[in-house]
């Protein structure tokens, strides 16, 4: 999960839009910063090494809309939320101490305001066709995160550093 996590944050900041950027950028930097330490502290590879070329974003795609970013990164915390739960009463000491990401702070009203301001706009359009779009594309990067995260192996709590036994989709 937080491979998967990492690796799609990764591939939405390298297409941010300097002419529209998200509300969110500050949180999705805290958010990366946070993935990448919990990654360090399962010693899991990090997102940006793992990703294939393929992956990579090319120099001429478009950068995605803000409120496109913004619906994800705010959407995304709420699932956040709900998993933080199970996280929380997890019996796996290693996993317990990757907890960067899941006690980031992620309060509901950005949300909110998020969905009243979209609410607000037209529902048909290039900016409405742009901003779906967008989101569309980032669940299908977000999906290439799930992909590439199983070809990752980490240890287990009782296993020795560096003997990879576990997948990381299912901490």
């Amino acid at each position: 999960f937080l491979f998967a996590q990492s690796f799609g944050f990764r591939q939405v900041m390298a297409r941010l839009d300097g002419q529209d950027p998200p509300a969110t950028a500050p949180l999705l930097s805290r958010i990366a910063k946070a993935l990448d330490a919990d990654l360090a502290t399962l010693d899991a590879p990090d997102a940006r090494d793992v990703a294939g070329q393929e992956d990579r974003p090319e120099a001429d795609e478009p950068p995605l809309s803000g409120l496109a970013i913004d619906y994800m990164v705010l959407g995304s915390g709420l699932g956040t939320t709900v998993l933080r739960r199970s996280w929380a009463e997890g019996t796996d000491d290693d996993v317990r101490a990757a907890g960067q990401y899941f006690t980031l702070p992620r309060p509901p009203q950005p949300w909110r305001d998020l969905v009243m301001h979209l609410g607000d706009l037209p529902a048909s359009g290039d900016r409405a066709d742009r901003i779906t779009g967008d989101a569309e594309q980032m669940f299908a990067v977000v999906s290439t995160g799930w992909d590439r995260s199983g070809d990752i192996k980490l240890r287990t709590a009782s296993a020795p550093k560096g003997d990879a036994t576990r997948d990381p989709t299912n901490p």
